[in-house]
């Protein structure tokens, strides 16, 4: 039997392979209790949100070694960092996030393109990006199997360009104290 597009669009939305409840950090989180985190889930970044689960932006492992290492010249770093910084000091304030009506394999590219290990899930509510889920590699992957042993899968060819797009319109965009840094945040 052939599904329709419709129906195919609709096996293939981020949403049915997004974790639902993810961990996340508010901005007022001590870098202490950032790392006692990071050791306990194991995830190279927390989405951090405000009141409503509102999407603020991304906290990585890789944000924590610039403040301890000193790659972030407007922080001292101070004997007592960890308790003193918070997570507001050193997030990035612009993730790279994609909506759960979004085809898989658009978020699958965006991971390629960006080289991002999970992508925050949100969706729009009075115009702000409220986070509703996180998508890993091993989410795309386990979904790529999926098809794989269905034999529903077909490779498509590369969509950079598409990806690409979702560059440019961060959740957080716009927003007061935003700054354009997007590296990996994977």
């Amino acid at each position: 039997m052939r599904e329709t597009q419709g129906e195919l669009s609709e096996m293939n939305a981020v949403h049915d392979s997004m974790s639902t409840s993810p961990v996340t950090v508010e901005p007022t989180t001590s870098v202490g209790h950032l790392l006692a985190q990071f050791d306990r889930y194991d995830f190279n970044a927390f989405p951090v949100v405000g009141e409503g689960n509102r999407l603020l932006g991304i906290v990585s492992k890789l944000d924590v070694l610039e403040l301890f290492l000193g790659h972030r010249r407007s922080m001292p770093v101070a004997r007592d960092v960890s308790t003193t910084t918070q997570v507001a000091d050193v997030m990035r304030r612009q993730a790279v996030s994609v909506d759960p009506r979004d085809e898989i394999t658009t978020a699958g590219n965006l991971m390629v393109v960006t080289n991002l290990r999970s992508l925050p899930v949100v969706e729009r509510r009075e115009g702000r990006p409220v986070l509703v889920g996180m998508l890993s590699r091993g989410d795309v992957l386990r979904w790529l199997r999926s098809q794989l042993v269905e034999g529903r899968y077909l490779r498509q060819e590369r969509r950079h360009d598409t990806a690409r797009e979702r560059l440019y319109q961060p959740p957080c965009a716009g927003l007061p104290g935003t700054r354009p840094d997007m590296s990996a945040v994977g």
